[in-house]
């Protein structure tokens, strides 16, 4: 395999994945932030 395009394919990907991870990391945000707010209110009702 020729390696220049390999490592440009790499570097794509790369980059490809930093935005993809920016994103994904704002979502997962959000998501981690729901479950604690789910988990302390089905934990007050419990109580």
């Amino acid at each position: 395999m020729n390696e220049k395009l390999y490592f440009q394919v790499l570097t794509r990907y790369k980059e490809m994945e930093r935005q993809k991870n920016r994103y994904l990391l704002g979502i997962v945000e959000i998501l981690y932030s729901l479950v604690i707010i789910c988990c302390s209110v089905t934990m007050m009702q419990e109580c």
